[in-house]
């Protein structure tokens, strides 16, 4: 028996997952605009990998407070109501319209005193973020982010630089989504559907350092194709007015952190382009190596005798 069957769910074919309150439409095709939410079949938006995922991951410790951003059309907050039945969910979305389904599956499962669904917020509105947050948890502490919203780089930024501080010691932020600039397919063709877009990249790389600069913020960063899942640190407090970009140490390196533009001919395999840098990195990297080199320093003499030689015949 798997986890997802010992919280009471089960799947009835390869895309309907049941469980005592409702069942979902587990689709990620064109099927996830066709199809309209109810409250008695959601349409779920995340790959039957992800939801095994989230029941394996947190089976022994369900998370009691929760935060999703990005309601969509409703059916991951009600997964996790029916995964965890926690005690308090916030769900915050960018759209102004109330998802009806989900409002009326809350009334329902007599949830309207812990689900609560905040709409017409932007992710990347610290303020509003911060308020929706403290109106629903008070003091407590969240055990469980999930950004699952509108998936670009800037604003995944700021959503973390704001909510990352509310996430108990111990607890867990994670990412969906994050890899779509690399994944194949469809994602690759004439520069993904957001060819304008910075890939999110960027954000990976700058956890990862804040996990080594940072330990006591960050614990650890595990990455998947779906998946970024940030552990926060023992650290009882962010320092105020806490910004990613400028918490981790680089020993004056630079890093790329805005993402990158589409290079040319863009949706295409690394070909003729990247071969040639490839191979002009490799020379110079030889290069820089003879001239460190102990034959480099000792030849050195006899090379600018030669050139002075060669100077004077050209004379």
């Amino acid at each position: 028996m798997g986890d997802l069957e010992r919280a009471g769910l089960s799947w009835s074919d390869e895309v309907t997952l049941v469980s005592p309150r409702t069942t979902f439409a587990v689709v990620i095709d064109e099927r996830t605009q066709e199809l309209d939410s109810r409250p008695d079949r959601f349409v779920l938006v995340k790959t039957r990998e992800m939801l095994e995922w989230y029941a394996r991951r947190f089976a022994d410790r369900p998370p009691a407070t929760l935060l999703e951003v990005g309601i969509f059309k409703g059916g991951s907050v009600a997964f996790f109501e029916e995964l965890w039945h926690p005690k308090r969910l916030l769900a915050v979305d960018l759209q102004p319209t109330p998802v009806d389904a989900l409002d009326e599956y809350v009334r329902q499962v007599d949830g309207t005193d812990r689900v609560r669904s905040t709409y017409g917020t932007d992710q990347a509105d610290a303020a509003a973020m911060r308020r929706a947050i403290t109106e629903q948890f008070s003091a407590e502490p969240i055990d469980l982010v999930v950004d699952d919203a509108c998936h670009f780089l800037p604003e995944t930024r700021a959503l973390f630089n704001a909510v990352f501080a509310f996430v108990r010691p111990g607890g867990t932020y994670v990412i969906e989504d994050w890899g779509w600039a690399h994944w194949p397919g469809i994602w690759q063709k004439d520069g993904g559907p957001w060819p304008d877009k910075p890939a999110m990249t960027g954000i990976a790389l700058e956890l990862c350092m804040l996990a080594a600069s940072r330990p006591d913020l960050v614990a650890s960063v595990e990455i998947t194709s779906t998946f970024i899942i940030v552990t926060k640190g023992e650290a009882a407090e962010v320092p105020p007015g806490f910004d990613l970009s400028s918490s981790y140490w680089t020993a004056g390196r630079t890093f790329l952190e805005a993402g990158f533009p589409p290079a040319p001919g863009r949706g295409e395999a690394p070909a003729a382009a990247g071969n040639e840098a490839a191979r002009i990195g490799k020379l110079e990297a030889e290069l820089r190596a003879l001239r460190s080199s102990t034959s480099w320093r000792v030849t050195e003499p006899m090379r600018r005798l030669g050139d002075y030689l060669r100077s004077r015949r050209r004379g």
